[in-house]
């Protein structure tokens, strides 16, 4: 596995390439980008292995893994991402943990949509 890149669900390969090409700005280099469409019942550790044999689909639910991103690259990562000029939905974002890692990706989404759905009915 690269040390950086990115792990994405839920978009067509034309908004991944557009994703792609911001993380890439980011990073300041080419990072990895690796596709979780049709592989939801692998673990992250084994999606992260290979960057081929990418698939890519529109869903509902669109989820955006950072790995290895600095907080500073994830700050301007999320003040970049291309949804703000509409070209692309902007995702649930989540970063790689040791935790998550050993999880089958779906039950990250799940838990993600758990999450995003506490978090959007909360107050300010």
């Amino acid at each position: 596995m690269q040390t950086a890149g990115i792990l994405v669900y839920g978009y067509n390969s034309e908004d991944a390439s557009v994703i792609k090409s911001c993380a890439d700005r980011t990073l300041g280099f080419p990072g990895f980008m690796t596709s979780a469409t049709e592989k939801t019942n692998e673990k992250i550790s084994e999606l992260l292995k290979t960057t081929a044999d990418n698939r890519f689909a529109d869903e509902a639910t669109k989820i955006l893994m950072l790995i290895g991103f600095t907080d500073e690259q994830i700050r301007t990562f999320l003040a970049d991402f291309p949804s703000r000029d509409g070209r692309v939905q902007r995702p649930i974002f989540c970063l790689l943990t040791d935790e998550n890692q050993n999880w089958p990706f779906a039950e990250l989404v799940d838990h993600l949509q758990e999450e995003h759905r506490y978090w959007s009915t909360k107050k300010p």
